[in-house]
């Protein structure tokens, strides 16, 4: 199974921000999920793309649950354009763990929350299936970018149109 995921967010960071995320299972799929993060207090890209990354194994957790054969899933690819959520799970994570949570700076972890999070979660699949992380380049992950964007372009216009009618 191969799952793309993206996160967008206007505003980077700064007041006012506001992000979104999305998960792609393929054309048509009942799966496939976008949405504003609405319960975070600051919005960010790369909190995005980790919502994101969340998101897909939790679906593919359900969807592994939901299975009424024998055969589950013995592989599932989460395929991201971004470095910062492939390499934080796979290369940075494993040092960050033995560092006590500290970067090669010295410093906290920027989101170490939601790497905890999501290592716990990918430790809990791994009982059940390979989960593996691609990092592929930008425009091989069109359809996922397009309905984060899409999620995010409608949550500025509702927030704009409620703006008015104050």
């Amino acid at each position: 199974m191969i799952v793309a995921i993206d996160g967008a967010c206007s505003n980077n960071g700064k007041l006012g921000a506001l992000s979104a995320f999305a998960v792609y299972f393929g054309p048509g799929n009942h799966y496939n999920t976008a949405r504003t993060s609405h319960f975070r207090e600051r919005h960010t890209s790369q909190l995005a793309e980790l919502d994101a990354c969340l998101e897909a194994l939790m679906l593919v957790a359900r969807i592994q649950a939901e299975q009424t054969f024998d055969n589950g899933i013995d592989i599932v690819v989460i395929k991201s354009d971004s470095e910062y959520v492939v390499r934080g799970l796979t290369e940075w994570m494993p040092k960050w763990k033995k560092n006590n949570w500290k970067n090669s700076r010295g410093t906290p972890v920027a989101n170490a929350m939601e790497f905890m999070l999501l290592g716990a979660l990918i430790g809990q699949l791994q009982e059940q299936m390979s989960v593996k992380f691609w990092l592929v380049p930008r425009e091989l992950n069109v359809e996922a970018d397009s309905l984060a964007k899409s999620a995010l372009e409608s949550r500025i216009r509702d927030r704009d149109y409620s703006n008015d009618d104050l």
